[in-house]
């Protein structure tokens, strides 16, 4: 684990990552402050709050038809190999002998 300090909405948070997620970690602090700054100038909203549910709908609106298309994946992969579970046990009652 690691502690760093990232910045978001000009405030500061100190977090405990593993070492492996510390750039993932501030390149999404990085996108969340230019999310914030794009729609602070778009829409003139100065408000802290009302600048991260924006954002934060916005990456949400993003990431949910992933999950759902992952999800779906997974669905249809374990399907495939429940049939493939019955298949073998059909080959194997039929090689049995009475």
């Amino acid at each position: 684990m690691e502690s760093i300090q990232i910045h978001i909405a000009n405030r500061s948070y100190p977090l405990n990552v593993p070492a492996e997620e510390v750039e993932a970690v501030q390149a999404a602090a990085a996108m969340v402050n230019k999310n914030l700054k794009h729609f602070q100038e778009q829409y003139g909203v100065d408000d802290p709050v009302d600048l991260l549910a924006m954002t934060a709908l916005q990456m949400a609106t993003k990431a949910v038809p992933k999950a759902q298309k992952e999800a779906t994946e997974e669905q249809a992969l374990s399907l495939q190999e429940q049939q493939k579970l019955v298949n073998l046990l059909q080959r194997m009652k039929e090689s049995m002998v009475p």
